[in-house]
């Protein structure tokens, strides 16, 4: 990266998002183009191959106890690995994606969690 302080952002990924693994190199070279990325995986399928963990977060003032799996891939078509935080609250599914890989899964729910009461002082402003 070519800045010295990067901006990263932190968003939410849509259910049919697709990430990718690193590239393993192949031991013997094969006819055409090299790949670019490894193999294809889908985002919310995590919960089904990776370690769950079970922590806690203040949402909206409430502490609550949420299934993640967190796990650095490559998305889209980005540069660089990105974190996803794929989150479990009940039987509501949903990822989040952050570009700074140094955030813990707390944290990147806590600032992603934290946008509605940003995004309401932006509207009050006006």
């Amino acid at each position: 990266m070519s800045r010295k302080t990067p901006i990263h952002v932190i968003t939410k990924l849509k259910r049919n998002a697709v990430g990718y693994l690193d590239l393993k190199k192949p031991q013997t070279k094969k006819r055409g183009r090299p790949r670019k990325r490894g193999q294809k995986i889908k985002i919310v399928d995590l919960f089904k191959t990776e370690p769950i963990q079970s922590i806690s977060v203040c949402l909206y003032e409430k502490i609550r106890a949420i299934e993640v799996v967190a796990k650095d891939l490559w998305v889209l078509a980005l540069d660089r690995k990105v974190r996803i935080v794929v989150t479990k609250l009940g039987s509501n599914v949903m990822a989040l994606i952050s570009t700074d890989i140094t955030l813990n899964p707390t944290q990147i729910i806590a600032i992603y969690g934290s946008r509605f009461s940003i995004e309401i002082a932006i509207i009050d402003m006006k």
